[in-house]
């Protein structure tokens, strides 16, 4: 019967895997197994750009004894972060944008808050165009770990619509140091050349990361658009 049913979902495009034996890029959950976490071994976990906090509450289902700081500049998506997080002990929201340095900024605001940017690479995007402008409030993730006394960091996830570097930056000593296990990051691309609008290529983020002793293992792909030479992945990178 198990082979029965396999062989219907293939004829009709689907497949079916036990949990834990899923092909590498599939669970981020698995895969964080795969390379030696567990459900309680996570114990804290950064989400950088959290929106309206989809992730976050991904992560809290999935490793229960995690804090979870989640950090959206915008004050009107983090309004809604607030609200959707208000009965979640676990996540703790921050109203600042990470950065390579403390202070105030400006952030272009799009008409579609996920793609909100402090990048100024194109006012026009296939997903989304400027309305507004705001300015917000930024953190070192070495500042805010200092202050937080957080001493290891389990996960680091980054969507700052290509910013990201500018985080890493900030983060440096803790890199060095290697008081974080894993960075998630969203990448547009593969190379530099590829690139269309704020967003980083796999190349770039791997080059930097490199330097701080950390490797790319596994591609999660969001979707690709062949028409507009445009591609959505986040990278997951460890200690090597």
């Amino acid at each position: 019967m198990k082979n029965i049913i396999k062989s219907l979902l293939s004829f009709t495009g689907y497949g079916i895997y036990k949990k834990g034996w899923e092909p590498w890029g599939i669970s981020l959950e698995t895969d964080l197994e795969r390379l030696g976490t567990s459900k309680t071994s996570v114990k804290t976990i950064i989400d950088g750009g959290a929106n309206v906090g989809n992730f976050s509450t991904k992560c809290s289902r999935l490793f229960p004894e995690a804090k979870i700081y989640a950090f959206e500049p915008v004050s009107l998506t983090f309004a809604k972060l607030k609200q959707n997080m208000n009965t979640n002990n676990c996540i703790h929201t921050c109203n600042l944008a990470l950065s390579n340095n403390a202070g105030k900024k400006t952030i272009n605001l799009y008409d579609n808050s996920e793609i909100n940017s402090l990048e100024n690479d194109s006012p026009e995007l296939i997903f989304g165009k400027i309305i507004s402008q705001e300015e917000i409030q930024c953190v070192t993730l070495d500042e805010f770990s200092k202050a937080n006394n957080l001493q290891v960091i389990d996960l680091v996830k980054l969507d700052l619509e290509g910013h990201e570097l500018a985080a890493i930056e900030g983060m440096k000593t803790l890199l060095h140091e290697k008081r974080v296990k894993f960075i998630l990051i969203e990448v547009k691309s593969i190379l530099p050349s590829e690139q269309y609008g704020p967003g980083l290529s796999i190349q770039e983020v791997s080059q930097t990361l490199l330097d701080y002793g950390y490797r790319l293992n596994v591609l999660y792909t969001d979707f690709i658009m062949k028409q507009q030479n445009h591609t959505n992945f986040n990278a997951l990178y460890s200690l090597m």
